[in-house]
């Protein structure tokens, strides 16, 4: 399997401002490659807006967990976008 960030630099999304379905898809799975298949049903992304991506967790101890890396998850996302595009990983309720 290809990585994400070549295809979208193939397809030279660099330029153009990724949706929502695009940026879950990718945060989505990320979440996977780093946590499998319990940490990506745990956290559900569930709004995007200015730079901010709003996710739902499952409990209080995936919420304390996504609230300590969220740095690190926020990097590794705008790596696999190939851009800066998300610059806030929030919790919501």
């Amino acid at each position: 399997m290809k990585a994400i960030k070549n295809f979208l630099q193939r397809k030279k999304f660099g330029s153009v401002e990724l949706d929502e379905k695009t940026i879950f898809f990718i945060f989505s799975k990320v979440v996977e490659k780093e946590y499998g298949r319990v940490g990506k049903r745990s956290w559900q992304p569930s709004f995007y807006k200015n730079g901010k991506i709003f996710i739902k967790a499952a409990n209080s101890n995936w919420a304390s967990e996504l609230w300590l890396c969220r740095e690190d998850l926020k990097n590794k996302v705008n790596e696999e976008l190939g851009k800066d595009e998300i610059k806030e990983i929030k919790l919501s309720r």
